[in-house]
Parts: C-alpha cells; structure tokens; sequence
C-alpha cells in the first residue's frame, strides 16, 4: 500500500511540474498581452533616459504594444529598484539600470534598502566607457605628463559624479596604482555640474563618460586625455587607453542593463531578452549608441547575472577598503 502511495504522489507531482511548465509556456505565447513599462532610475533627458527610449520604439514595433518609460530618479537607485520589485512578474515590467544600480549602491549602507540579487537579470544591453578628462588648458598632453604634473603639485582635485559611483571607484584604483596621493576626490551629484565646475575653472581634472561632455569635447573646452576601455573609443582614435599607457591590464567600463521583477518566469524572460538583443542590434541604435559614446554589448540572462554577481564582489572589495558609507 505505501509503494502504491508514493506512486501516486510522484504520478501526481509529475503532474503538476507538467502543468505548471505548459502554464509557463502559454504565458510566453501570449506575452505581451498589454502595454510594457521601462523603470529608470535616471531623469529624463539624459543618455540613459535617450537608451530606453530608443529601446522602447524598437520593441513596439517587434513585440506589437506599447512601451512606457517611467522616470523615477535619484535616492541611490531605491525609487526606481522599489518600484520594479513591487510590479506584477509577468514580464509586462522591467527596468535598465547602470552599474551602480546592482551592483554597489545597496553596499553603500548598513541596512541595505534592497537586495538587487533577488531580480530576474534579463540583459546587459551597452556598455558605457570611462575617461580621463582634462581643461583645455591643462598642461599636460598625455597620461605621463599628467601624473607628472599630479605628483609635482601640492594637492590636485578631481571630479566625480559622486562618491561611490563606478566612476568614483575605478578613479580610485587608478589613483593608487599610479602612486598619485595627492589627488583629492571631489564628488558632485551628476555629470552635469562636474562639467561646469570644470568649464567655470573649478576643477581641473575628473574621471567620467565621454558622453556627456561630448559637444564640450569637439569644442576644444575639455580635452579627453586616455579611456578606460579595453579598446580606444571609435570616436577618438588618437586617444590611448590608460592599459597602453603605461598600466597593462586596467579597464573600467560601466554598463546599462535589463532586470525584470523576481518570480518572473523563465520563458517570459527569455523572449522579452530576444526582443531587447534583436533592438539593440538593429542599425539605427547601433548607430545611436556609438554617437553616443556606448558600446552595444548584448549579453543573455545567464551572462548577465553572473556578470552582475562577479562585478558586486569586485565593487563591494572596493568600497570596504574605501571605506564608503552613505550612512555617515
């Protein structure tokens, strides 16, 4: 009798794992039944904000609905990571955020208001180079000049678009390799007004993305004097890398990725990750991302989480020796 029980138990398991998986199945067939959401922790106007909506245009017409971009910006990525977990996980909801977004903002507190490692990675969609900037009238032509000119000077600041930030990060590794003590890190909120300070004569010196000082750089008000990448920039060709500079093997690159909310099935992931590859490879935002300084660099779920994952241990090692803390 208990050999017939636990048949029975197992027929009826199987059952169930057979049920729910042809549930899984149909939701997929049937997605998207209705209009899709884009979270972003980032206000509009911006290359993130230009990103989704770029996005946003191409999966309309590949997926057949419309696609919404909600703007929830600011408070270290809680507004927009609060709003993505609390949305029904049918795939109908998914957000792209930056580096930071997933990767070292909840490291930045004690009590971390989120844990980002509970979301369903859907995509890493572009990567975002970082850069060396300088003023025009910097005097210094090159990466070995400027440490020259670094170590030779009481103290030099340089700009960030704020502690903690990927930028921020990797600007300190650079500083401690290059034996450059004297720099002293001056964090602002955003790009935006680092660029200003720097073209008012405030600073001199800041590690951010080309992006955003672009029309500043073709002027000849700034002057981007090595990138971060593995590669130099297609834009920039006569501009180096920090690695071919005089430090083999240093590379920083941020990234704009897809999460969708936890619980959201497999099947479902999958599909709206097809639609995002095939978007992101299309000509138009192709073209769109290297004007914009962005590196198309679409990587499946599996890639993306553990990419994530890897990137976490990485930042968080970095922001332990730092001592980093938005709780002071």
């Amino acid at each position: 009798m208990r050999l017939k029980h636990l048949l029975s138990m197992a027929a009826a398991g199987a059952l169930m794992c057979s049920a729910a998986a042809i549930a899984h199945a149909q939701s997929a067939s049937g997605y998207p039944s209705k209009p899709i959401r884009i979270i972003l922790p980032y206000s509009p106007g911006g290359a993130g904000d230009g990103f989704a909506r770029q996005l946003g245009l191409e999966l309309t017409a590949t997926l057949g609905q419309p696609v919404i971009v909600d703007n929830r910006p600011g408070g270290q990525s809680v507004p927009a990571m609060q709003a993505l977990t609390a949305a029904a996980p049918d795939g109908h909801t998914f957000a792209i955020f930056g580096t930071e977004g997933v990767t070292i903002n909840h490291q930045l507190f004690k009590r971390p208001p989120y844990n980002p490692e509970k979301l369903e990675a859907v995509a890493r969609l572009a990567d975002i180079p970082f850069g060396i900037i300088v003023r025009a009238d910097y005097p210094a032509n090159n990466l070995k000049e400027f440490i020259q000119r670094i170590k030779s000077d009481n103290s030099t600041a340089f700009a960030s678009p704020g502690a903690g930030t990927p930028i921020h990060l990797m600007m300190e590794v650079f500083r401690q390799r290059a034996g450059l003590e004297k720099m002293v890190h001056v964090p602002y909120k955003g790009s935006a007004p680092a660029i200003q300070d720097m073209l008012s004569g405030q600073v001199s010196v800041a590690m951010l993305d080309p992006a955003t000082p672009l029309q500043h750089i073709k002027a000849g008000k700034i002057r981007l004097l090595a990138v971060a990448s593995d590669k130099r920039l297609p834009n920039f060709p006569d501009v180096p890398t920090i690695a071919e500079s005089g430090y083999p093997g240093f590379s920083a690159i941020g990234w704009y990725a897809a999460y969708a909310p936890p619980g959201t099935p497999p099947e479902i992931v999958d599909k709206l990750s097809a639609a995002l590859k095939a978007a992101v490879q299309t000509p138009k935002i192709s073209k769109w991302l290297i004007e914009m300084e962005l590196i198309p660099a679409y990587m499946p779920p599996a890639e993306t989480k553990a990419e994530t994952a890897k990137e976490t241990a990485s930042y968080g090692a970095i922001v332990k020796r730092l001592g980093i803390s938005m709780d002071n």
